[in-house]
């Protein structure tokens, strides 16, 4: 989000689209990202901010709660990568239709 702020001004001369991953879990319920981040992104003007399911697993957990989290339901891979996939296409055929 710093970075955000911090180039306000530059990042709304430009197209921008913004993901965030962390949704675990099999509940992959579609989520919207938090409510300053869709704060920024409508102010420079970007698209509203895409959720992906994130990855929490043992081996790269860090810090007590997510260590305990990774042990949990919560553990595991939920990204889609051909969601993933498809977002950014979606992306760029709208960069080259731009041209």
């Amino acid at each position: 989000m710093k970075l955000l702020t911090r180039n306000e001004k530059l990042l709304h001369t430009r197209p921008l689209w913004l993901f965030h991953s962390g949704p675990l879990g099999t509940d992959l319920t579609p989520r919207r990202a938090p409510r300053k981040v869709r704060e920024i992104a409508a102010r420079i003007g970007a698209e509203e901010p895409v959720a992906f399911g994130g990855r929490l697993t043992p081996e790269t957990a860090t810090g007590f709660i997510a260590k305990k989290m990774a042990t949990g339901p919560m553990a595991g891979d939920f990204r889609d990568w051909d969601e993933i996939d498809r977002w950014a296409y979606a992306i760029a055929q709208r960069l080259v239709a731009a041209r």
